[in-house]
């Protein structure tokens, strides 16, 4: 399988369960197509590692200062993405979302798994999240070697085309740009 999910543990999947029950039990709290999902028709999937990454170390160290945070589950209903779910490394829950990045990261992972390089190959599947730069992006970890591939995701910097496939070294420069720039706009922003 040329994109390899990360293996999750049943604890971490029962308190998303949980947390979604409790959540779907006040509709009124939530918006969209989620708030009238019920929790037996939801299904998790891709599940991902999540990895941030501050703006000082992205500028001294790139991508390799990413470091994982969480893990994070899109939330199906009807094969429909609603909601993504994140549960921290310790399996206790994070929060849940509705925003642009779920619809974002569904298309995102169909638009990976076509590509050629990927079905040849062998990929983690990842998230990178840079919050300073309001960046995100799929994250295909090749596991034989440095050929990664980022697929940025709208809503993001006008530098970064959603959708479009880059090699770790172009999106690296992108990203290191722009947190350059945003360090000398504002050096409080360095963490």
């Amino acid at each position: 399988m040329p994109i390899r999910l990360p293996e999750v543990p049943a604890a971490g999947v029962e308190t998303i369960r949980s947390e979604l029950q409790e959540l779907l039990a006040e509709p009124e709290l939530l918006q969209g197509t989620f708030g009238a999902a019920s929790v037996e028709r939801l299904v998790l999937s891709a599940p991902h590692r999540v990895f941030t990454v501050g703006l000082e170390d992205l500028v001294q160290r790139g991508l390799d200062a990413a470091t994982p945070t969480s893990v994070r589950h899109l939330i199906l209903d009807g094969g429909q993405p609603v909601a993504s779910v994140e549960v921290n490394l310790d399996g206790s829950f994070n929060h849940v979302n509705e925003g642009p990045f779920v619809a974002a990261t569904a298309s995102a992972v169909l638009a990976a798994e076509a590509l050629a390089q990927v079905q040849a190959g062998s990929f983690e599947l990842r998230l990178l999240r840079v919050s300073a730069l309001h960046t995100m992006a799929v994250w295909l970890k090749d596991e034989s070697g440095g050929n990664d591939v980022l697929l940025p995701m709208s809503p993001g910097p006008v530098r970064l085309e959603p959708g479009r496939p880059l090699d770790l070294a172009q999106f690296q420069a992108v990203v290191q740009e722009l947190a350059r720039e945003h360090l000398a706009a504002d050096p409080a922003a360095a963490g």
